[in-house]
């Protein structure tokens, strides 16, 4: 039993990056590819295509479960796992779980990973890719959409019908506004998105 748990322990790599993705050129590191959520890529593709490679993970996935950057993709499951993928390869580079389903996409910047969390009382998680460990963890309530960030400041909307916005450095709420009961359900499922430095929702 002993020799079957390190086996395991040591096939388990963590979610870290040596060096911090290179966000310059066409990356998608948030939902939608920009903060407008226009879901475009300037790229030529030249058919026929074919499959390169199929990646399978221990759980299924959102509606839009991966950004990437420079030559990874960042991918969270409604298992609670955030797994690092070689997209030249398809094989894994790393994985962590953060203990609740990742149904929103995670937002990626200069080596920090912003992981929203469907059901935990610290539902936004700041991680850092090169140290492999937490920045920060914020309460905002459950999450299952894709934090917008926008200068030094993280735009989410929440379960709870609210749309918040967090300080990027440290996690600390700096503002919250709950829609109207009449005019939204009791949750909000849709991603902020913005135009300049309007954020809509």
């Amino acid at each position: 039993l002993t020799i079957i748990l390190l086996a395991l322990i040591a096939g388990c790599s963590p979610l870290r990056l040596q060096v911090a993705p290179n966000m310059r050129g066409q990356n998608w590191s948030m939902q939608g590819g920009d903060i407008g959520r226009t879901n475009v890529a300037r790229e030529t593709l030249t058919p026929p295509l074919a499959v390169a490679w199929k990646y399978e993970a221990a759980a299924g996935f959102g509606s839009a479960p991966a950004v990437t950057a420079e030559s990874v993709a960042i991918i969270g499951t409604m298992k609670g796992e955030v797994e690092a993928v070689r997209l030249s390869t398809g094989k894994g580079v790393g994985g962590r779980d953060f203990g609740s389903a990742v149904a929103g996409t995670p937002s990626l910047d200069n080596g920090m990973i912003y992981v929203p969390l469907s059901h935990d009382e610290e539902s936004l998680i700041c991680y850092d890719l090169q140290s492999a460990l937490p920045h920060w963890r914020a309460r905002v309530g459950g999450i299952e959409t894709s934090p917008l960030l926008l200068g030094g400041k993280i735009y989410i909307t929440t379960l709870e019908g609210k749309l918040q916005c967090v300080d990027r450095s440290d996690g600390t709420l700096l503002w919250s506004y709950e829609l109207p009961r009449k005019l939204r359900t009791a949750v909000i499922r849709s991603s902020p998105a913005a135009v300049a430095t309007a954020v809509m929702t």
